[in-house]
């Protein structure tokens, strides 16, 4: 079978299931809030917190959130912002990675965890799984040194947007609090 043929089917096999899961996430079809790859957990104690009043989809700067008031649970999606996803400027504020996740309120304790899918995590391990096998089937010396570099210069990337999304993560943090009214 022809490699490039095995790659178009890849490629769009991964192409439809990304729109299908970024349709459910944003529709709030919490059949795909059930996966994920958790990254950051953040627990809030607080002695009130407003569930009643809250039965609308809530879009912020950050984030669009849902709330189910009788369960105490809500569940929230980065925005999708098309000029942000598809503008080369716009790129110098980070990557274009969707973050879901769920909140819990238990106990006078709100509970949030932030997740994201595992498409992004299968797309990262490929690429070093690639980078990693060229390197040591080409057993060249330039192809080992490019083969590290490309590992170490992709492992940079990774931390430079976990610290860009950590920070956004917080953001969210603090615009569920608001929403909820949450008093320490």
């Amino acid at each position: 079978m022809n490699i490039n043929l095995i790659l178009v089917i890849a490629i769009s096999i991964y192409t439809l299931l990304s729109i299908i899961e970024l349709i459910g996430l944003h529709r709030f079809n919490l059949r795909f809030y059930k996966c994920g790859f958790r990254i950051f957990e953040k627990n809030i104690k607080h002695k009130f917190s407003n569930w009643k009043d809250l039965e609308a989809i809530y879009a912020e700067k950050e984030g669009e959130y849902v709330f189910i008031p009788d369960m105490k649970v809500g569940y929230f999606i980065t925005n999708f912002n098309f000029y942000r996803v598809y503008s080369p400027i716009a790129y110098t504020r980070g990557i274009p990675l969707t973050i879901f996740g769920k909140i819990n309120d238990e106990n006078n304790e709100v509970k949030l965890l932030f997740y994201i899918s595992f498409r992004v995590v299968y797309i990262i391990v490929t690429w070093f799984v690639a980078i990693i096998l060229i390197s040591i089937l080409a057993w060249t010396l330039i192809a080992l040194a490019i083969g590290v570099f490309g590992v170490i210069f992709s492992l940079g990337l990774l931390y430079v947007a976990k610290l860009f999304y950590q920070g956004k993560m917080l953001v969210m943090t603090d615009e569920i609090s608001e929403i909820l009214k949450i008093r320490k």
